[in-house]
């Protein structure tokens, strides 16, 4: 693995601040917010809140209620939507809201496994929608016997949070010699005694944070519907004569291009670039105003 990024996940059986955990070598909180539809962890907004003052990158979880029923699946997607704007769990950020589906405390995972993963997909697809990132958490067990894992990785890509303790004693980092053997894995947790506490450890083998790049789009050609007019190079004094005019692209950077005096040009685009208005007359090349006059 040549990314590895350790964090927690906390709900009400851990404190209120939770800030501490990121000198314990964690760079992310997972908080739990929800649970069915009625549920709110009572201490998530003072969590959400430390965990940011503690310099941590801070997602969410809900815990699943729903088994296999698509109508309560939705429900309590809705329900955690709700709640985690109020949390200020940061969309524009690229935070996400995970999906913990396990059995008991309220859910079951012994329905039919296309049903389970029926409803896991709806209530993720609703996360989706409301424009944040979305994740599935449950145990290897699990997702091997009673989830059709593939089908999400196959519809989310790369979004796992898989538990899998290769021991019971107290951990720090992780062993990777027993890591998962499931596709999409995205997070490994791999101790429920991080540094000894009653804590999750887990570590990210993907970039959960990383900044999306905006692509530059490429230069419009142009084409011969863009040139309806001609431009004429104007005579720029006899002091001048063997000079040549350079022309600029859009992003106002002078190109390796020139036109000579008395040249002519055919146009349609104007732009204002570098304060001066141009004229288009080559695939992204412009030419000053000043230095030509429109003849036709």
């Amino acid at each position: 693995m040549t990314f590895k990024q350790y964090g927690v996940d906390v709900a009400s059986y851990q404190p209120a601040d939770v800030s501490g955990y990121h000198a314990k070598g964690a760079d992310f909180c997972i908080v739990k917010l929800t649970q069915g539809t009625g549920y709110i962890n009572p201490l998530a907004r003072y969590q959400v809140a430390s965990s940011r003052k503690g310099h941590m990158y801070t997602h969410a979880y809900h815990y699943a209620e729903f088994g296999s029923s698509l109508s309560k699946a939705k429900a309590e997607a809705q329900h955690f939507i709700k709640v985690a704007k109020q949390a200020n769990i940061d969309i524009a950020k690229s935070r996400y809201l995970w999906l913990d589906y396990e059995d008991g405390n309220g859910n079951t995972v012994h329905g039919d496994k296309a049903a389970n993963t029926s409803a896991i997909i709806a209530f993720m697809n609703t996360v989706k929608k409301a424009g944040f990132k979305t994740g599935l958490y449950s145990g290897a067990y699990v997702l091997k016997t009673n989830i059709n894992y593939k089908e999400v990785v196959k519809k989310f890509g790369t979004c796992l949070w898989v538990a899998s303790y290769p021991t019971d004693n107290a951990v720090s980092t992780a062993d990777f010699s027993y890591f998962p053997s499931l596709d999409g894995v995205a997070i490994w947790q791999f101790t429920s005694h991080y540094h000894g506490l009653s804590l999750d450890g887990n570590v990210a083998v993907v970039d959960l944070h990383k900044k999306k790049v905006a692509a530059t789009p490429a230069p419009k050609k142009a084409t011969a519907k863009d040139f309806k007019h001609v431009v004429k190079v104007k005579d720029l004094g006899k002091d001048k004569a063997s000079w040549k005019v350079r022309l600029l692209s859009k992003d106002g950077h002078y190109t390796d291009s020139y036109v000579p005096q008395g040249s002519s040009w055919k146009t349609a685009k104007t732009m204002k670039i570098k304060g001066m208005d141009c004229y288009l007359i080559g695939k992204d090349l412009w030419i000053p105003a000043k230095y030509v006059k429109v003849t036709k």
